[in-house]
C-alpha cells in the first residue's frame, strides 16, 4: 500500500514544507514569518522557478537543518531505528508454504530521486515494516484477493 499526497506542485512539497514544519513545532514561526515576508517560494524539483534571494536561500537552508533528521514519510514517529538495522526479511505463510519479504523500505529505496532526501541523516530510515507484516499476513492477502504468486 503507497499513498502520495503530492497531487499538485503549486501546493504540495515544497510549497507546502514551510507551513508543516512551523506548524509541527519543528522551527520557529518566526523562520515561517520571514519566509512569507521575503515573498520566497521553492518547488519539487524545480518545476517552477524558486526565489533565489540570499535570505530565502539561507532560510531555506534554516528549514533543512530543523528537519534534517526527520522522517518526511512519518512526522508522528520517533526515528527508532536510526542506525538502520539490517533484520529486515519477514516471513510469513502463503498456501502452506513458508515465504520471506523484505520488511519496509527507507526512504532513499523509496524516493531515490530526492536529493533533499538522500542527503539527509535519516534517508535509512525504515518507514513501514509494520505495514509490510500486516499485508503480508495470509488472512490479510485473501482479504485484498492478492494471488499467492505475489
Amino acid at each position: 500500500m503507497v499513498g502520495n499526497g503530492a497531487t499538485n506542485w503549486s501546493y504540495d512539497v515544497w510549497p507546502s514544507f514551510p507551513a508543516t514544519l512551523a506548524n509541527f513545532q519543528i522551527m520557529p514561526q518566526s523562520v515561517l514569518t520571514s519566509w512569507y515576508d521575503n515573498d520566497c517560494h521553492a518547488y519539487f524539483h524545480n518545476v517552477r522557478p524558486a526565489t533565489e534571494t540570499p535570505e530565502c536561500e539561507a532560510l531555506a537552508k534554516q528549514m533543512f537543518e530543523y528537519s534534517g533528521k526527520l522522517n518526511w514519510y512519518d512526522l508522528y514517529r520517533h526515528n527508532y531505528d536510526l542506525p538502520l538495522s539490517e533484520d529486515r526479511i519477514g516471513t510469513t505463510v502463503i498456501d502452506g508454504k513458508e515465504r520471506t519479504y523484505k520488511r519496509g523500505m527507507t526512504m532513499a529505496e523509496y524516493t531515490p530521486f530526492a536529493a533533499h532526501i538522500l542527503e539527509s541523516e535519516s534517508a535509512h530510515v525504515r518507514n513501514g515494516d509494520f505495514l509490510t507484516d500486516y499485508m503480508n499476513r495470509q488472512d490479510v492477502r485473501e482479504a485484498f484477493h492478492i494471488p499467492a504468486e505475489v
